[in-house]
């Protein structure tokens, strides 16, 4: 009964009910496309550092190998024999481990023949390149960051085991312009020069075949990516740099990453997990994705701020205006809180029907910037990415909630002081 009462209560004053309407759909739009365009960014950087810079979700070093390996690489490699001790220690988490993999990297020069120029290169094993390049989460967040024969690499190592990847700079840089594959196969062959790790000078002969993006500005003037083995042979070892771990779901990633590090301090085993969004790890994305939660927090403040604002200025006025109506139900005995709870339930009626219109408003805005495919470049990143926003419906139900919860209590507060006053005065109030 008082549910319907308030919301036939909604029209009393139509003028008021849609200005005060129109400023919580535009906070609730606001609110929901942020709050979609942060969800589709976190999406893809994480897809990005997961799966095309092959962290894994999960990444296990040698203990003090992050920090330390570039010093002493012999000491703080993961050996063969090492390697099989993890693997026994993540059969414990086999249900959800998709699958492992093994990368080495490092520095050296690459060479045309005339020209040598410094790279940094990653070698990572033929199955986590094939699976990373071809992942579903990578063709649904991260394809931006996919140049367009970036698939092909994996075909190319496989007909030719010497094949490498690099950045379109790094070509230019020797002179050797995309695509790779059409270039005579005298100026495809390159020379990789580098310190193996018992300190003596080593190369070897690679092909360039495809191109590809680091995805980060700093690092595109030197971006390799290279088979596992080919490294492993430039650098005279065996063993891996890091190896990491893909899971099938993600959501108790610390847990997991704690459990690891325990299970390997507990057997005394030299090795640290760290998951991807570790800042030593995957910096680009924990500085992006700090800077939006910063930037999203203030627009919630305001936006939440405005909304509340309005609440206040409509229930104002419309208490001045019906004085004595609250009067005249004191009189036949309702109770101060049954009435703040009556014109609170108006609040929320009007913040659920409008909740519901900017959802759909949110829906239409985002299929018409996603459909004028609009493109930047955000700072540090190397490619152009598509501006795009989505409508998650786990967020519009939270911050339906949260909507509802500010009006809610903004409501109760502000009607629960006009019930203070005695109901002689309220039914003398003249309402000005």
């Amino acid at each position: 009964m008082m549910w319907r009462m308030a919301f036939r209560n909604l029209f009393r004053n139509k003028r008021r009910t849609m200005a005060t309407g129109a400023a919580v759909i535009a906070g609730f739009v606001g609110l929901i496309l942020l709050g979609g365009y942060i969800f589709y960014v976190e999406k893809g950087l994480r897809a990005n550092a997961v799966y095309l810079l092959n962290k894994g979700h999960i990444s296990i070093f040698k203990k003090e190998g992050l920090q330390k390996y570039a010093t002493k690489r012999s000491f703080y490699e993961i050996k063969p024999e090492e390697q099989k001790v993890i693997l026994e220690h993540l059969k414990k988490y086999e249900n959800n481990i998709e699958w492992t993999g093994h990368a080495i990297t490092g520095s050296g020069l690459i060479s045309n023949g005339e020209k040598s120029v410094p790279f940094m290169a990653t070698g990572v094993d033929l199955l986590t390149l094939e699976k990373s390049l071809n992942h579903p989460q990578v063709k649904k967040w991260a394809h931006d960051f996919l140049t367009k024969d970036a698939a092909d690499f994996v075909q190319a190592i496989k007909s030719d085991p010497l094949s490498i990847s690099i950045t379109a700079r790094l070509g230019e840089l020797i002179d050797r312009k995309t695509p790779f594959s059409q270039l005579p196969e005298e100026k495809r062959n390159v020379q990789l020069a580098g310190m193996d790790v018992y300190g003596d000078l080593n190369a070897v002969d690679a092909d360039l075949s495809t191109s590809y993006s680091t995805g980060s500005e700093l690092l595109e003037d030197a971006g390799m990516l290279a088979p596992y083995e080919l490294l492993q042979k430039l650098y005279n070892t065996d063993g891996a740099y890091y190896m990491m771990v893909y899971l099938k779901d993600d959501g108790h990633l610390s847990r997991t990453v704690a459990n690891l590090n325990h299970d390997f301090e507990k057997d005394n085993l030299p090795f640290q997990a760290y998951p991807f969004n570790d800042p030593a790890i995957s910096p680009n994305y924990v500085g992006s994705m700090g800077f939006l939660y910063a930037m999203a927090g203030f627009f919630v403040f305001l936006i939440c701020g405005a909304v509340a604002l309005s609440i206040v200025n409509s229930l104002t006025m419309g208490i001045l205006e019906r004085t004595r109506e609250i009067g005249t139900l004191r009189a036949i005995g309702f109770q101060p809180q049954q009435i703040s709870w009556m014109m609170t339930q108006e609040s929320l009626w009007l913040c659920f029907l409008s909740s519901l219109f900017g959802i759909v408003l949110a829906w239409m805005i985002s299929v018409v910037v996603n459909l004028a495919h609009f493109t930047f470049s955000p700072p540090g990143v190397a490619v152009a990415v598509q501006f795009r926003l989505s409508v998650n419906p786990t967020l519009a139900v939270m911050i339906t909630a949260l909507l509802l919860a500010l009006v809610g209590t903004t409501s109760f507060i502000v009607t629960r002081f006009k019930m203070k006053m005695k109901v002689v005065e309220l039914l003398s109030d003249s309402g000005a």
